[in-house]
């Protein structure tokens, strides 16, 4: 037996029950989680979920086999899970040559502003 898997199921429908998923998934392998993501503010689903199989060579057959299927009137996405670990760092980074540019500049305009009248004798 091999280590668990976690697979990505997207593009569900919003009406679709864990025990729905979990009879779609299981013909592959023994299931250990279904998790159906919610939003965090209205409390619906957000269309998507992560499937747990207990075993790497089920998980694999499943994402073979019902990649862009039909399920409940939409075809659905099923892929191999990757971690969030880090997902900050891709980012583009700042631009903070910008942020100094802009800071030189208003100290400048802020010394002419205080020494002005002594400019213009």
């Amino acid at each position: 037996m091999g280590e668990p898997c976690k697979i990505f199921v997207g593009n569900l429908s919003y009406d679709a029950s864990e025990d729905e998923i979990r009879s779609k998934f299981d013909e592959f392998g023994r299931i250990s989680e279904v998790a159906i993501i919610n939003d965090r503010d209205t409390g619906r689903p957000r269309g998507f979920a992560f499937v747990t199989f207990e075993d790497e060579s089920a998980a694999k057959d499943a994402i073979g086999n019902l990649n862009e299927t039909d399920f409940m009137g939409r075809n659905i996405t099923v892929k191999e899970a990757t971690s969030r670990k880090g997902w900050w760092r891709r980012r583009r980074p700042r631009r903070r040559w910008l942020w100094e540019r802009w800071w030189r500049i208003w100290r400048w305009r802020r010394w002419l502003r205080g020494w002005g009248w002594w400019l213009q004798r």
